[in-house]
């Protein structure tokens, strides 16, 4: 699956092609790649602009001029590249969107455990914990002083909803906001 630093690399990969292009055309070779599944997906993105793209967790976020959002999830096998519309189609192409210009945005996933998941004007993240790499000592300090358990389960529960962060990562950024928090 994956990580946050592979997700990144792929959002900063699409990010200068994908800012400000247009969607002109949309070919959904798998409608249950959706979410939710009865979401006409061609309707809600054909003709609008792409006016942001950034990472929440292992979330690729894309952000419309209309004010609505959508976000990819790659799963376990993911994959969001940016095509020539001539190339061959990959087995287990599910989405592809039409950018102008002769190119795609394709999403191909063999194992279907990623998706497409559409927002509309809600934000995509407001569901998730805080994102890791910016949580704060003094967050961090707030959120341990509501529990008294012992110091290893609250600091891995606190921020095991940290934005679908892996537990390495999780445990890096408890013991590292820990060396600095003071308790007097």
């Amino acid at each position: 699956m994956p990580e946050l630093p592979e997700v990144e690399t792929v959002v900063r990969t699409l990010r200068p092609t994908l800012l400000n292009r247009r969607i002109a055309a949309i070919v959904h070779l798998r409608e249950d790649i959706v979410t939710p599944v009865s979401e006409n997906l061609a309707a809600r993105l054909v003709g609008r602009r792409i006016i942001e793209i950034h990472r929440r967790g292992k979330r690729i976020i894309i952000q419309l001029d209309d004010g609505n959002c959508w976000y990819v999830h790659l799963g376990m096998t993911g994959r969001l590249t940016i095509e020539p519309n001539d190339a061959p189609r990959w087995p287990h192409t599910h989405l592809i969107l039409d950018l102008g210009q002769s190119q795609e945005l394709r999403f191909v996933d063999p194992r279907r455990f990623g998706g497409v998941f559409w927002c509309g004007e809600s934000p995509a993240d407001e569901s998730m914990g805080p994102e890791p790499l910016t949580l704060s000592p003094g967050e961090l300090f707030e959120r341990l002083s509501r529990t008294n358990r012992s110091i290893n389960s609250p600091c891995t529960a606190l921020v095991h909803g940290a934005a679908n962060s892996p537990r390495p990562l999780r445990n890096a950024i408890v013991w590292r906001h820990c060396a600095t928090i003071s308790t007097s």
